[in-house]
């Protein structure tokens, strides 16, 4: 980096190599970098060479259309490789699913249910209705005692957290 390399231009160049270190890690014809914010001879290697892998004149130097072509693919590689985004449908801190309730949350909380009752012969599978019914709270009861949660049935907050724990490393070899 010389002497008239601003702070400005130098994150830019670690923007680069970021995004440049990145698509190497998916594509080996792209040499993987340092970031070190200083556009030296390997950043213009990696340039080059993922210039060359794009169809792009093979120049070293980031135009427009290099930059939007990098941009682009780092884009794209994150977005395959990111986890999916998390649902939270569980409405409120105080809310409590009990028994009459119906809808959408209920069908998920007996989906949930469901998967984590499958390896377990004393813990009963629930009928995925949407009607929180005496089978549900059953069910809760159930997964209330095995945590040594209180047996309330009901489904507040910390029953919801715990479920939803407990899912997770289920449906993760199950689903």
């Amino acid at each position: 980096m010389s002497d008239q390399t601003t702070t400005s231009d130098r994150q830019y160049v670690i923007e680069l190599q970021t995004y440049l270190r990145r698509l190497a890690q998916t594509n080996s014809q792209i040499p993987l970098i340092n970031v070190d914010g200083i556009f030296g001879p390997e950043t213009a290697a990696a340039v080059t060479a993922f210039q060359t892998v794009s169809g792009l004149a093979p120049t070293g130097q980031v135009d427009l259309d290099t930059w939007n072509a990098i941009v682009l693919a780092y884009r794209r590689v994150t977005h395959d490789t990111a986890p999916p985004c998390p649902i939270s449908p569980f409405p409120a801190p105080h809310y409590v699913i009990r028994v009459g309730d119906e809808g959408e949350l209920v069908t998920v909380l007996q989906i949930m249910l469901d998967v984590i009752a499958r390896p377990f012969s004393n813990i009963p599978s629930p009928a995925i209705i949407g009607r929180y019914d005496q089978q549900t709270e059953e069910t809760v009861r159930s997964l209330q005692n095995a945590a040594e949660f209180p047996l309330t049935g009901e489904v507040d907050q910390n029953t919801w957290n715990m479920l939803a724990q407990t899912y997770n490393i289920f449906c993760g070899e199950s689903c």
